[in-house]
């Protein structure tokens, strides 16, 4: 279960007994600057909890077409625009990066638009594998999760609340101007973060087993 921004709230008015002096547009701002840094963070070590896939359709005559709106970057593994076979299934192969007038069968970014190149001769069928853009959190009784709500995927579960707390302390130091607690404030902060990133599982259910197949 993902974390509500009310009991992060709630959890760090505990840790720093008197929190009267924050407002909730202030809080729910730390809360978003939190989320985005830790879904930069996760993506970075698992972005197939993130992957959207998209289905491209490229027309004879036309190379140029809108990303999704919710497009935020393509990785280095899992995506990308994989080739469909005539059936639609997706394939393993994918097409090249390439740049401006190639003619390698390929595709480059520009803007908000996504160039084949060459130019198709032929109606073809791409799945589009990206990292989608984290939403905006502007409510206290929204989650850290990708979307803010209850169905949208974890950036940051529950087991990790001493993170958010952490997080949350070392944006109030700042803020109330505490000099001398800003650097014990970030080394708590960077401790947490450090046990998120190597502990956050790449698979939910599934740990090392020992293998007992190898004969000496």
């Amino acid at each position: 279960m993902a974390i509500q921004l009310s009991e992060a709230f709630a959890s760090f008015s505990r840790l720093k007994k008197d929190v009267s002096d924050i407002n909730s547009a202030i809080f729910i701002e730390w809360c978003d600057f939190i989320n985005k840094f830790a879904y930069r963070i996760v993506t970075a070590i698992d972005p197939e909890r993130y992957i959207t896939a998209y289905t491209l359709t490229a027309l004879t005559g036309n190379n140029s077409y809108t990303l999704p709106t919710d497009f935020r970057d393509i990785k280095e593994w899992g995506t990308g625009i994989y080739i469909n076979t005539p059936t639609g299934s997706i394939t393993e192969g994918r097409l090249a990066r390439t740049n401006f007038g190639s003619q390698i069968r390929g595709y480059y970014i520009s803007g908000n638009n996504i160039i084949l190149t060459p130019t198709p001769v032929r109606n073809e069928t791409y799945t589009l594998r990206y990292i989608p853009k984290v939403t905006a959190l502007t409510l206290i009784d929204q989650y850290f999760t990708q979307d803010g709500t209850t169905s949208g995927k974890e950036v940051i579960p529950d087991e990790y609340m001493m993170y958010v707390r952490s997080a949350l302390d070392a944006q109030y130091t700042v803020w109330d101007e505490e000099v001398g607690a800003e650097s014990y404030a970030d080394a708590r902060f960077v401790r947490s973060l450090d046990e998120l990133a190597r502990n956050l599982r790449k698979e939910s259910a599934v740990y090392g087993m020992p293998d007992f197949s190898v004969i000496f």
